[in-house]
This record gives structure tokens, sequence and C-alpha cells, in this order.
């Protein structure tokens, strides 16, 4: 059968995989760097009744649910959906039934979506006071609330989150993009590029995509180089597509941690937690739970890898035959995205024992699949881009930048 650029395993149902542009920012600064993915989307319910701006949305794979900020607002009232982020930040929100226009690269017609999100009602971040979250009803309509670039969460993750209790008909919130299409959307991609040079400076840096859907060589684990399986789905599924719905929690697996290249006895723990999320601009490890007391030993083992050339090791159990499950293997630095290696003792997703939190880390320099369908995380390293791609990604700023500034008079923020 005759589908076009992208080809497709013969099935009762078709769907074409096309690609959404993803945007890199820095929200840090230039000398201690923090990166962020947004999207840019346009919510039907984020409106002054006549205009309904594109807006930059967080692109967070950590998160579950599309959390928007209304077009204005003068209060803080307490809404039906409650989450609580690793930043501090946290978000109350109404459901809000409403269409989510996102961009197709390489000029495609806009796609739309029409889904659950939550409006969010109330907003802070309790333990950073100086957060730009704290100020969000005066920086509405015209000024970003969300680390300055982004007017909501678009979570990714691949659970949901329900109403909170006693609400009437409860309905939970899912990630968009596993909604579009039908059946025969299996997944997606995410491509950032590699992770940004040193000094490229603040806001935004760089571009990426995320394609929804699968081609047919995707579909194929051994596509991969490697692949992480999935946790057992937990029964419900997205809308439209009918795919399955898992669990913030995405995988199980080993991960170590090597105080020197000729250590022979790594600090070693199994069967933890895996967290995909690119919405931490970092890897971090969280001895939570059963693993609390461990706290103290994944400290030292960290500090004695960063001093003596120490590596970490995260690695998910195996898809089926796949050869290797390899998520992360890295020597201990100090660059964010790339080899900076955190710990924390926060469990703002109740996990019972250890869980790692990949951060942004795990998807720079990869093209990283969901497969929903079969159940596994794919991994392939992609080459570094040669200066053309480099000029044509500047070309593709630039023009974003002058398209924002016109659509809704966004503009670009200094230091934070």
């Amino acid at each position: 059968m005759a589908v076009g650029l992208f080809g497709l395993r013969a099935q009762a149902q078709e769907f074409t995989p096309f690609r959404i542009p993803l945007y890199i920012f820095n929200v840090g600064s230039e000398d201690a760097p923090q990166y962020k993915v947004g999207i840019n989307l346009q919510v039907g319910s984020v409106t002054d009744g006549s205009n309904t701006p594109w807006r930059m949305y967080e692109f967070d794979t950590g998160g579950t649910g599309f959390f928007a900020f209304p077009y204005s607002a003068t209060e803080n009232t307490q809404g039906e959906y409650s989450l609580s982020y690793a930043s501090g930040n946290e978000l109350s929100a109404h459901l809000s039934n409403t269409s989510v226009t996102f961009e197709v690269t390489d000029g495609g017609a806009p796609a739309s979506l029409q889904s659950n999100i939550g409006l969010i009602s109330s907003a802070s971040n309790p333990t950073h006071p100086d957060k730009s979250i704290n100020q969000w009803t005066e920086r509405l309509p015209n000024e970003a609330p969300l680390e300055k670039y982004f007017y909501g969460d678009f979570g990714m993750g691949l659970g949901s989150l329900p109403s909170t209790a006693n609400t009437p008909n409860p309905v939970s919130l899912f990630a968009l993009i596993p909604q579009f299409g039908n059946s025969a959307n299996a997944g997606f991609v995410i491509h950032l590029g590699d992770v940004p040079a040193s000094g490229v400076g603040k806001g935004l840096i760089g571009t990426g995509w995320v394609q929804v859907g699968l081609t047919t060589n995707q579909l194929e684990a051994s596509h991969w180089d490697a692949t992480a399986k999935m946790v057992t789905p937990s029964g419900e599924t997205f809308l439209n597509s009918g795919q399955k719905v898992y669990e913030e929690i995405l995988s199980n697996g080993t991960t170590s941690i090597s105080t020197s290249p000729t250590d022979g006895t790594p600090l070693t723990f199994t069967n933890i937690g895996i967290v995909y999320d690119t919405g931490a601009p970092n890897t971090e490890i969280h001895p939570v739970g059963a693993d609390a007391g461990d706290y103290s030993d994944v400290s030292q083992a960290l500090a004695d890898a960063l001093a003596n050339g120490g590596s970490f090791s995260l690695i998910g159990q195996p898809y089926e035959a796949s050869n290797d499950s390899t998520i992360l293997d890295t020597p201990v630095g100090n660059v964010s995205g790339l080899n900076s290696i955190g710990l924390s003792t926060q469990n703002v997703i109740d996990s019972p024992a250890l869980y790692v939190n990949t951060g942004i880390t795990a998807f720079f320099g990869k093209d990283v699949a969901f497969n929903l369908q079969d159940g596994y995380v794919g991994f392939n390293t992609v080459p570094e881009p040669n200066s053309s791609a480099l000029f044509g990604i500047s070309l593709l700023i630039g023009g974003w930048y002058v398209i924002r500034r016109s659509w809704s008079g966004y503009r670009r923020k200094k230091a934070l």
C-alpha cells in the first residue's frame, strides 16, 4: 500500500506518522545551564474571547497530564487536579475539554486534537519564593509564569492522573500525543540532538522534534541499539488510539556507581524504578522508601566517583531477547544534561523503593522511542549534526522567534 514518506506494516487501520517541532531552552545561566524542552501549542480554552494565542509549554515526559495556564487570572482557587513536581512547583487545575493545535514540521498543516486538559487555577513553588511561578497571576497574559518561558506543563508521562476524591463525574488526565489517530498509532519518538555546547547562551538555543506514530522499521525492536522493557500496563487505555496506559515509573532495572575506573565492587541497586523525564535537567537518584537508609552510601559513592573518574550506569530490564538494555552509561561529572548525577530524598511519585529519574540526559544524543503497543523504550545513538544542519537549525530558531513575536507578543527573556 502507498503511504508516502512513512511506511506502515499492513494493519486493519492506518496511521501516517508526522513530526511536531520541539524547542530547547537554557533556563539557567551560561555558566550553569539547565536545559528544558518546549512545545508550541494553541489551546482553545486559553483565550480572551477573540484571541487564542500560540504559547510555549514545557514538554515533560516526567509529568502526567497537560496543565495549561489560562489566558489571564486574578486569583488562586483549588481545582480538582493537583500535581507536585520535583522542582517544587505545585499546580492545581480544573477540567477543560478543549481543542489543542500542534505545529507540524516540513510545512505541514497544523494538527489538532480534542481532549481533556487541566486549566490551571492555582500555582506556586513554596520552597523557591523567587520563582516566576509565584507571580503567575501578575505575569499573565503576556509573560510566561513557568521558568519565564513556559505557559504550562505538557505532561507526557504514560500513566494517568485521577481527579481528587469526591469529584463529581471524575475524569482522569492523560498524555495527549498517544491520543492521536487510531490503534495504528503505536507510540512516539523523541529527538533532541546532541547536548548543547557550552557557552551557547540563554533562552532558546536549539530545536528537536517528536514523531507521532512509529514507522515500519521503528516498530521492530531490532531497529534499536538498546531496548528497555516497560512495566505491566495499568489496564487503562488512551482515547482514540486505544493504546495501553502504563505508570510514571515506566521501567525497572539496575543502577551502579563505580567510584573509580578500577572499582571492582561498584555500589549497585537492583529492581529499581526508572522514570524517563525530559523535564528534569539532570539525572537524579532517589533513595526513598525501603532504600531511604542508603542515602549516605550513595552520596559518598557519587562524591568518590566525581573525584576519581568513576562512572554511573542505568540498565533497564531487557525487552524479549534484546542484547542490550543500557539507558545510561557515563563518567560522573558536573555538566548539566551530560554527566551530572544528583541525589534527592524527594518522593513525589510515592515510590516504595529507590528509583532513578533519568532527566533530560537520557534523551540527548539519542532517538528515544516509546512503543506503547509492544511495551518497550528504544534507544538509538544519533550522529552529531554537520555544519549545514546546524545552519538549518539556526534559521529555524530565528524563524520561530519572529513568528512567535507576531503571534502572541512573546519576548525572549534575559537571565533567570
